[in-house]
């Protein structure tokens, strides 16, 4: 398609001045093409693109959180997972979703660790808690679509959370939140989402999003004490197990019981 240059209110194609000048003996003037051509303007869109990534990654290789009090008297440190961390946080999660909905077998999960090493993603990071160099719990943040997989995107992961009910396409995205079992009860799940948050931050994010699910009270009752708030319900109609407090939404659900709570925490507030 031509370009069109206007003149008072009529516009000529840019072949037409052409033809005209020549006719009346004149020699064309045709302006050059500016310098900022699309192809320039799309290479410089992609260095800083490019850039951006590094960036974020250098971010990822270099935070740490150290000292990071319990409520024993021992500390831990928080940092992004290591090669040396993938048996020992693939046993602490196998262990905490054994029995669950979310149960993977220990080889999935462990290659879901390995996967992340390997290709290091600007957009999800697994932090690891250290507790005297042993890596106790981990946590995982997304921070778009393409690295959570959610249906209808070109996927390079697994689905995470609720279909029905997610969170917002580019939000900082909270998963996999495990501890090892012979280390609860310390405060570490508090002190790790603190540190998730931190990161969250670090990266420019104003929240963190997540899922829970309503038969892991435990779980519940941590993201309503870290000042989250319930923002949407994915429910199930007819049978199911009984979930205790939960029961008592049913009536402001349409009878139907709670399964998966989607939570945010405005982290400007904090």
């Amino acid at each position: 398609m031509s370009r069109v240059v206007a003149c008072a209110s009529t516009s000529f194609s840019r072949g037409a001045v052409i033809t005209n000048a020549r006719a009346l003996g004149k020699s064309p003037s045709v302006r050059p093409r500016h310098p900022a051509s699309r192809k320039h303007v799309g290479s410089r869109i992609a260095r800083r693109a490019a850039d951006s990534s590094l960036a974020r990654l250098a971010l990822q290789n270099h935070f740490e959180r150290v000292g990071m009090p319990l409520t024993d008297g021992t500390s831990i440190t928080v940092r992004a997972m290591r090669p040396e961390d993938v048996r020992r946080v693939a046993e602490v999660m196998r262990v905490a979703f054994e029995g669950t909905p979310d149960e993977r077998p220990r080889a999935r999960v462990a290659k879901y660790l390995v996967d992340r090493l390997a290709e290091p993603d600007p957009d999800q990071c697994v932090l690891v808690a250290t507790l005297r160099g042993d890596a106790v719990a981990v946590a995982s943040l997304s921070f778009s679509e393409l690295a959570r997989g959610n249906p209808g995107s070109a996927t390079r992961g697994e689905q995470t959370g609720s279909r029905s009910v997610p969170c917002p396409l580019d939000a900082a995205y909270l998963c996999n939140v495990a501890v090892d079992i012979t280390h609860r009860n310390k405060g570490i799940a508090k002190t790790l989402l603190r540190a998730a948050e931190d990161f969250a931050k670090e990266t420019g994010h104003g929240d963190v999003w997540l899922h829970v699910r309503s038969s892991q009270p435990a779980g519940f009752a941590l993201y309503l004490k870290s000042g989250y708030e319930v923002e949407a319900w994915e429910t199930f109609g007819g049978g199911g197990a009984s979930f205790g407090v939960f029961e008592k939404l049913a009536s402001a659900l349409g009878g139907e019981k709670p399964d998966v709570a989607l939570m945010r925490k405005r982290l400007d507030a904090t």
